[in-house]
């Protein structure tokens, strides 16, 4: 009877095993029917081809699902390296942060991490000695333009002012921002006159010509010569001032007394 159909008593053909497990998987996947999700696609199988996605970002760990059913919390793709953050996974851009994004097994390619500068005294400045990490450390910055990081009141937005009388104290009026003090510069702005050494914070008022603020108080006084008490200004010739200032002799004219109070424009 070899090479002749065999019949049953039913009028039905016989069919070997192997061609009935071959007539139950249709599309060759391994995955027989009932069991097989899609019988017309070997990429779903029994387990219909799909893995957990914990973290939602559409791409699957190893593990795999026994629905047929493609939902939230399941994805046809695989290879998820990290399935608990979403920002990882397959093709994921690669970020400075020494986690491997994209599951090509290399950490921070491509990425150089950025420099970071100590910050010690606060001022928001960082000093010129930093550490290159990927994620900022407390008290650093990305500045680094400090040139003292121990004092809040030395950097790039201080403010200098000349010194051009050299009497400690620098002109009010022409600062200077930097954060190394200008040639002839100092620090301090209480200078009223910086053209006369003699005219400063610490002056002395006297009384003569120029009606200068000696003392920079903001008040031209005249204190006359010996032990006269301030407000006393010497008087000339006939009881006349000789001079505005009541400080100066008329030519010719000898002090003849005091005279006391004020005169107009001196306080």
């Amino acid at each position: 009877m070899s090479g002749l159909a065999v019949w049953g008593l039913c009028g039905c053909a016989l069919v070997r095993d192997t061609d009935l497990d071959d007539r139950m998987d249709l599309d060759g996947d391994g995955g027989p029917r009932p069991d097989d999700c899609d019988d017309d696609d070997p990429a779903i199988g029994a387990t219909g081809g799909f893995y957990v996605d914990a973290d939602g970002d559409g791409y699957g760990g190893l593990a795999e699902t026994d629905t047929c059913v493609l939902g939230y919390g399941r994805s046809a793709r695989r290879d998820d390296c990290n399935d608990s953050n979403p920002a990882v996974f397959p093709g994921a851009v690669e970020v400075c942060n020494y986690y491997d994004d994209n599951c090509d097994g290399e950490v921070n390619e491509g990425q150089e991490p950025p420099s970071w500068y100590p910050d010690g005294d606060g001022d928001g400045y960082g000093s010129a000695l930093g550490v290159a990490v990927c994620e900022q450390p407390e008290g650093f910055l990305a500045d680094d333009q400090d040139c003292d990081d121990t004092d809040a009141e030395i950097n790039p937005d201080t403010l200098w002012y000349p010194d051009s009388d050299g009497d400690g104290y620098g002109d009010m009026h022409s600062p200077a921002v930097s954060c190394e003090p200008p040639a002839g510069s100092i620090g301090d702005s209480a200078d009223c006159d910086d053209t006369r050494a003699d005219v400063s914070p610490t002056g002395q008022e006297v009384c003569d010509a120029a009606m200068a603020d000696e003392d920079c108080d903001g008040h031209r006084r005249r204190r006359p010569v010996g032990d006269r008490p301030d407000g006393v200004v010497p008087r000339w010739g006939r009881g006349r001032v000789g001079h505005p200032d009541g400080c100066v002799a008329r030519p010719g004219v000898r002090r003849s007394g005091w005279l006391r109070g004020q005169l107009e424009g001196l306080r």
